[in-house]
């Protein structure tokens, strides 16, 4: 069998494992429930009809973006849960000792990650566009333009020329905020002992970014921001920069790409082990 067809092979097999395991759903759940608090603390400039709530737009940003304040907390979570702890299943449970003997560990590898990083973004983004697009749905009123339209960074620039390109700008912002940090978590997951580290490396990383966010001199938070993952999941603010977001992006991934190579080393031992044993 070549590798194309292994691969293959092994990604209907994730596919499935996957679509009958709870954490996806308690992750969907979550990102759609998370606007329950923000729009029971805003009740009463709904029923003002306040400027904020005017619109879809209007309704699904200050609901999801600016008054959300619950997605950057469980952000790594909501990512990690639905596949990124798999690869610590297998290897605790031996289910990796009978996948090597009948595949290759870059088959194996190859078609998990892929599975993990689809399913930690789209976690975030099918919930996202299905509530936006209720909103939109049920909300005709045209949305007035509320923010300031900041002259500096990239979310500025498309909210000012709309306010549905900054809203998907968001979704797509999420989308992959979603796909690095579930890389991240199989990348510890490869090489951990312990299930809750999994999730508390992350949940620290974001937690000790957005403490430094807040307490550095706005000086010198510019160019922390190039060489620390700091304030990752903020786009709150239409002023945050584009390229800020891609070197901190990048980062996780370079580290997680090293993490998942120490890992397969390990694994791909694992494999010549059973191998020349079964010979």
């Amino acid at each position: 069998m070549n590798k194309r067809k292994q691969v293959w092979n092994l990604l209907k097999s994730n596919i499935r494992r996957a679509s009958m395991s709870w954490q996806i759903y308690v992750s969907i759940c979550v990102v759609i429930l998370s606007t329950i608090p923000t729009y029971i603390d805003n009740i009463e400039w709904y029923s003002l009809n306040n400027m904020l709530t005017i619109g879809a737009n209007n309704r699904f940003i200050f609901s999801f973006i600016v008054d959300n304040h619950y997605l950057p907390i469980l952000g790594p979570v909501i990512a990690i849960l639905p596949y990124g702890c798999s690869i610590f299943e297998d290897r605790k449970s031996s289910y990796i000792n009978n996948i090597v003997i009948r595949t290759s560990p870059q088959s194996y590898l190859l078609s998990q990650i892929s599975i993990t990083i689809l399913l930690g973004g789209l976690v975030f983004a099918v919930p996202l566009l299905i509530q936006y697009a209720c909103y939109a749905a049920f909300d005709r009123v045209p949305s007035p333009v509320i923010l300031a339209p900041f002259s500096m960074g990239f979310f500025s620039n498309v909210y000012a020329v709309s306010m549905c390109g900054y809203i998907l700008a968001f979704i797509v912002h999420c989308f992959i905020y979603g796909m690095v940090f579930a890389l991240f978590g199989y990348s510890i997951a490869i090489n951990a002992k312990n299930k809750l580290t999994i999730f508390l490396i992350p949940l620290a990383i974001s937690y000790t970014g957005q403490y430094i966010y807040f307490v550095v001199p706005n000086q010198i938070k510019r160019y922390l921001s190039y060489f620390l993952p700091i304030n990752l999941f903020e786009i709150r603010q239409t002023s945050c920069m584009l390229d800020e977001h891609i070197v901190q992006f990048s980062i996780l991934c370079i580290v997680s790409i090293m993490l998942i190579i120490r890992g397969y080393t390990k694994i791909r031992n694992l494999s010549n082990g059973i191998i020349f044993k079964t010979i």
